[in-house]
């Protein structure tokens, strides 16, 4: 019986410092006030429309679409761009984000480029 007392004595004594462990090793990872990273697109977002421009003319030069498009759509909503030119670009930037020939690619950032 001696031995069966011991476990028992050691299985008490680890519950309270297992429990205790979870408990505090638990968290919510921080403080809920600070803001969210910035996104991909954020922080791709060009701040003029000489920016803007340059980089759909480096588009037009190269073909290639994908994640050199990153932050193309949230520039042109954030830049000083009048409504209807916004419009345009936004709507010619959902075809050039649709597409993966070079040659359309090449076309439509030269079109929104010119745009600019």
């Amino acid at each position: 019986m001696q031995r069966n007392g011991s476990i028992f004595s050691r299985l008490f004594a680890i519950v309270p410092c297992v429990c205790l462990c979870t408990v505090c090793g638990c968290g919510d990872g921080g403080s809920s006030s600070q803001e969210a990273a910035p996104s991909v697109e954020e922080l791709a977002a060009v701040q003029s429309q000489a920016e803007l421009k340059s980089l759909l003319e480096s588009i037009a030069a190269s073909g290639e679409g994908g994640s050199a498009l990153a932050g193309v759509s949230t520039s042109i909503e954030t830049l000083s761009i009048d409504d209807a030119k916004k419009q345009t670009l936004l709507k010619d930037f959902q075809q050039l984000n649709a597409t993966s020939d070079p040659a359309k690619v090449k076309q439509i950032a030269g079109r929104m480029a010119s745009q600019l």
